[in-house]
């Protein structure tokens, strides 16, 4: 059963007579998905009181153990509710492996009536080969954060922790996941994981914890493509490894194409908050929003709006390349050729 939205969700387990033995909720703003599952649970004791009540994260989780936990059976006649946080990966193991395979569509077929399983899910589905689980479940998709909000989503759940978070960090958890909202949640669980002891996150924090090698990289080519010190940015390509070269094509791409937009807005006399509202940027935090003026008032400094009209088809023709070569060392030399292009004379 498709449910649209969180209020439905918890009206249909307040109302329930029965929950059903398997709820999705997919997408991962924490908050939305912490009231259902107090829902879930304040239902779930409502029918069985003192009952199992299991928690597991997914990216921790070993198949065997989950499955053990699927197909247990209590000793006496109460339910099992088994709460799995980060399906995602567990999920695509699973998937991966034929025999562990057929063992849990085995299961999921006769799970039994008391045991309700609640998965919390990045992805918009399960495997296809998983979808017998669809029938015995209520789906819910939560809407995808919007990078604007990323800065408050962030203060909100770290200070509802009892963390605090200085500006450094939390420009830099903005300007990695505002492109990529979807990770924002599991690399914020594993930050403040990671800073448990001190309550405090810093910048070398979030750098250590949050981030990989590949995501400290595409920051600072952002930064020194707005600089326009392309040996810098080409050092970097040339001393470094990475994996997914249509990543940072994207990531050049917005830049670019949110550059031309800045130029243009600033121009025609729009007013810069505004300016960066339609560029879907943060306007509420102070720090970050002067942070992501300069870079952009600099940048327009750099590069002429020709420059950049044919920076954009340069591009245009940069992830076409990337597309059609998958091999690491091509895509790293069809980046590094693109950045030397951009030397003024070559423009």
């Amino acid at each position: 059963m498709i449910i649209k939205t969180a209020e439905e969700l918890i009206a249909k387990i307040i109302k329930s007579a029965q929950l059903p033995n398997i709820i999705i909720v997919s997408g991962n703003q924490i908050e939305p998905f912490e009231v259902i599952y107090k829902a879930i649970v304040k239902k779930f004791e409502e029918f069985y009181p003192g009952a199992d009540v299991v928690s597991l994260n997914g990216t921790e989780t070993d198949a065997s153990v989950f499955h053990s936990e699927l197909a247990t059976i209590p000793m006496f006649e109460t339910g099992r509710l088994i709460l799995l946080r980060h399906a995602d990966n567990l999920l695509k193991k699973i998937d991966a492996n034929k025999t562990i395979l057929s063992y849990f569509t085995r299961d999921f077929a006769g799970i039994y009536e008391k045991t309700i399983l609640v998965m919390q899910l990045e992805a918009a589905k399960v495997p296809a080969s998983l979808n017998i689980m669809m029938d015995k479940a209520w789906f819910f998709e939560q809407e995808k954060p919007r990078a604007r909000d990323i800065p408050e989503i962030i203060k909100t759940r770290v200070h509802k922790m009892g963390f605090e978070i200085d500006d450094d960090a939390l420009s830099e958890m903005t300007n990695k996941y505002s492109l990529n909202p979807t990770l924002l949640y599991q690399a914020l669980d594993r930050l403040l994981l990671c800073c448990l002891n001190e309550k405090k996150i810093s910048r070398e924090d979030v750098r250590e914890a949050a981030f990989d090698v590949e995501g400290d990289l595409a920051f600072d080519i952002i930064d020194a493509l707005a600089e326009r010190n392309l040996p810098k940015a080409i050092k970097l390509f040339e001393n470094n490894e990475f994996t997914n070269g249509v990543y940072f094509g994207s990531l050049i791409n917005r830049f670019f194409t949110d550059l031309f937009r800045y130029q243009k807005l600033k121009n025609a006399g729009i007013e810069i908050k505004e300016i960066h509202e339609r560029l879907d940027l943060n306007t509420k935090h102070a720090f970050i929003f002067r942070k992501n003026n300069e870079k952009f008032h600099n940048a327009s400094m750099n590069y002429s709006a020709d420059e950049i009209i044919v920076t954009l088809d340069k591009l245009f023709e940069l992830d076409k390349n990337m597309k059609e070569n998958n091999a690491m060392q091509l895509q790293k030399n069809i980046i590094i050729v693109f950045m030397a292009s951009l030397e003024k004379k070559a423009i």
